[in-house]
């Protein structure tokens, strides 16, 4: 996570050395304990951000694998992730998202796209599969071909194409 203010955490921690040692040069034992402890517990929570930045949370939940009618085959949860790789799970090459067992499966790649969440966004990376990785928007009607690397951001609805199999973001 990016710091917004990296010298303020060290102002804080020299204001509270400050108003600790104060209290114990003028012997205030209950005091000291009392401020000190409301100190390291507003510098605890400046330093780790948590209450001034949230981790912004993506509206994409679940990646589903979807057949030939358009009904849901397999799905993944996706919510906690950064980062995917769609492909085929060997003994050495695991990926995120198998589709070792999908119906166009010997199309498939044993890696064949990456997914890649940043700020709460899904992005979506072609590998360079030989039968090509597609995306079709939510409010396009054609598939648009990927190139090998190109990136493009994803939305809740959008398809992608691995080869002929088909998952949908939701």
């Amino acid at each position: 996570m990016k710091r917004v203010l990296p010298a303020l955490d060290g102002l804080i921690f020299i204001f509270i050395i400050a108003v600790v040692f104060y209290l114990y040069l003028h012997d205030k034992p209950l005091e000291f304990i009392i401020i000190g402890l409301g100190c390291a517990l507003l510098w605890g929570l400046f330093a780790t951000r948590k209450l001034w930045i949230p981790k912004p949370k993506s509206k994409i939940r679940t990646i589903q694998l979807l057949n030939e009618q358009g009904e849901v085959v397999k799905e993944w949860y996706i919510t906690d992730e950064q980062g995917l790789l769609i492909g085929k799970s060997y003994q050495s090459n695991p990926v995120d998202i198998d589709l070792s067992e999908a119906e166009y499966a010997v199309l498939i790649e044993k890696v064949h796209a990456a997914l890649n969440c940043e700020k709460g966004v899904w992005y979506l990376e072609d590998m360079g599969g030989r039968n090509g990785t597609g995306l079709k928007s939510r409010n396009e009607t054609s598939i648009k071909r990927l190139e090998e690397g190109e990136i493009v951001q994803l939305s809740p609805g959008d398809r992608i194409y691995i080869a002929k199999t088909v998952l949908q973001l939701s």
